[in-house]
């Protein structure tokens, strides 16, 4: 089993391997070498010198089309991405850019050529998906720009500004039934759901959570992974495994409510998994726990709503008690407080009623 982000493994032999993408073959299938040392270390270290050399190589390469160019970023940026970020920027790369833009020579790549491929991906996608396009294929040649490899007087490419959709959070009267029907029918897959609710922990992080994760001296969830789907080592199919959180923002502490603390020390004393939402010796994978999620709201008699859908009922909950931004902004796991604002802040309508109020009291 590889490290995490690393593809570092352990041989029958005692040795270690440390394999890399060298090239892609013209289906764009990964081709990969390997290096070898007898400890975790030193195959480390050699693993880092042979990407490095091998990001070298490319770039005093002929390259001659968008499609090398491409593939030559996705290399680059491979060491600093997360698997599961490497694997969506490779499927869109192959599935909707090279496509329409592979073949292009890399001199013949100008704005025009670009802005209307996304024009063009406009008409079949959301903004927000057209958008991870359009940021791959810029960031792709700043990249050959940096590396003298592609010429463009200017940069001027369409990045379509995704939508902001309505929050989807809980009505009142539907939180307090589910949290009826929850603490009524107490087990570990209900105490997820209840976690979420009142710790706005989001599905893979809940998934990933041990109880060695729980400080119950400080009453302190420590979040600090999640469920991430990865591609599997021979480039066939994909797998899930636990991994970094989203950011390293994502890496935070979240304060204990009294009534959580009881059910966790209550759970607990049955539990026989290290996962707190597992009966087994495994983690709950995040579609499965998705499913139980809808069929606990079917229960409750709740519409439909996604499981991040407590995350924001969380978050806005905690702005109408008056929780501070950098202080639910920390909660959350949020990189800057400008994302909880812009999220959460104008929200909610008894959120907006409420201040309103204030208005009139101030003025009467």
């Amino acid at each position: 089993m590889p490290r995490h982000g690393e593809n570092i493994f352990k041989r029958k032999d005692n040795r270690w391997e440390g394999r890399y993408i060298s090239n892609y073959d013209n289906n764009g299938k990964a081709i990969y070498k390997s290096v070898y040392a007898k400890t975790y270390r030193d195959t480390k270290k050699k693993l880092s010198l042979a990407k490095e050399q091998n990001v070298q190589l490319a770039t005093t390469q002929n390259m001659r089309t968008f499609k090398e160019l491409l593939y030559f970023w996705l290399e680059f940026n491979n060491a600093k991405n997360k698997k599961s970020t490497q694997n969506k920027y490779e499927y869109m790369i192959q599935k909707h850019i090279i496509p329409s833009l592979g073949g292009v020579a890399i001199h013949k790549i100008n704005v025009a050529l670009i802005n209307k491929f996304i024009d063009e991906k406009l008409k079949q996608f959301s903004k927000s998906y057209v958008r991870t396009m359009a940021i791959i294929i810029k960031s792709t040649i700043e990249l050959g720009k940096k590396e003298q490899l592609i010429t463009i007087a200017h940069l001027d490419i369409t990045i379509p500004i995704a939508e902001k959709s309505e929050l989807s959070i809980l009505e009142p009267m539907e939180q307090k039934r589910l949290e009826v029907h929850l603490l009524s029918n107490m087990n570990c897959s209900n105490l997820g759901v209840y976690i979420s609710l009142y710790a706005g922990l989001r599905l893979g992080e809940i998934c990933a959570l041990k109880w060695d994760d729980i400080d119950f001296t400080n009453r302190i969830i420590k979040v600090r992974s999640t469920v991430v789907r990865v591609k599997n080592s021979d480039n066939n199919g994909t797998h899930l495994e636990i991994g970094r959180p989203k950011t390293s923002s994502s890496n935070r502490d979240v304060p204990i409510t009294d009534t959580l603390f009881s059910l966790l020390k209550e759970i607990k004393e049955n539990s026989f998994s290290e996962y707190v939402i597992s009966n087994t010796n495994s983690f709950v994978s995040t579609r499965t726990f998705e499913h139980r999620f809808q069929r606990l709201l079917k229960e409750a008699n709740i519409k439909k709503y996604n499981y991040h859908s407590l995350r924001h009922t969380f978050a806005t909950n905690c702005v109408i008690c008056g929780i501070d931004i950098k202080t639910l902004s920390e909660i959350l796991g949020h990189s800057n407080t400008s994302i909880t604002l812009n999220t959460y802040v104008h929200s909610s309508i008894e959120l907006k009623k409420m201040q309103i109020k204030k208005l009139e009291t101030m003025i009467a």
